[in-house]
């Protein structure tokens, strides 16, 4: 089941990624033309700095399920010198903790999105409404939770790691 999140999200963050080098090179492609042309090529992407965070908080929020089951910073020097058991024991906390946060920060953000959609908040830019954006980022942070959360009670298997 984590192995099956942790490719869903992969590909979300890669589309958004994708998404962010498409709408930064074309942002640069039309400002050259705009420039070579004195004006007279009028390509530019309207909304173009709003495209670019709103596919940034994409990418960053669906890739950190794989942050929080392989990507956590582990200080080596002190993790080698205990036991593994104990090692294995904090990092099962770790991952509960962090997944417990996770969830926090996603209840937040739907209270906040459902605030939002009712209030009829928008986008400056593109008009988009504001409570399906900070919707997504709940969705997001709760599959973070998930995964960590699977992750945290997977940590005694030999196959914790997908």
């Amino acid at each position: 089941m984590l192995a099956r999140l942790l490719g869903a999200t992969d590909a979300v963050a890669r589309l958004g990624l994708a998404a962010l080098l498409a709408v930064v090179a074309w942002t640069v492609i039309s400002r050259a033309a705009y420039g070579l042309t004195g004006g007279a090529a009028e390509l530019m992407l309207p909304g173009s700095i709003e495209l670019a965070s709103h596919a940034l908080m994409i990418t960053i929020m669906a890739a950190l399920p794989r942050a929080a089951v392989g990507g956590l910073v582990r200080v080596e020097i002190f993790a080698a010198r205990l036991p593994a058991r104990l090692g294995r024991a904090l990092e099962r906390v770790w991952a509960a903790g962090f997944g417990l946060f996770a969830a926090i920060v996603a209840m937040l953000l739907a209270d906040e999105g459902r605030l939002q959609w009712n209030r009829g908040d928008a986008t400056q830019d593109l008009a988009l409404p504001l409570g399906a954006v900070t919707g997504w980022a709940a969705v997001a942070a709760a599959l973070v939770a998930v995964a960590a959360l699977l992750h945290a009670l997977a940590r005694g298997r030999r196959d914790m790691h997908p």
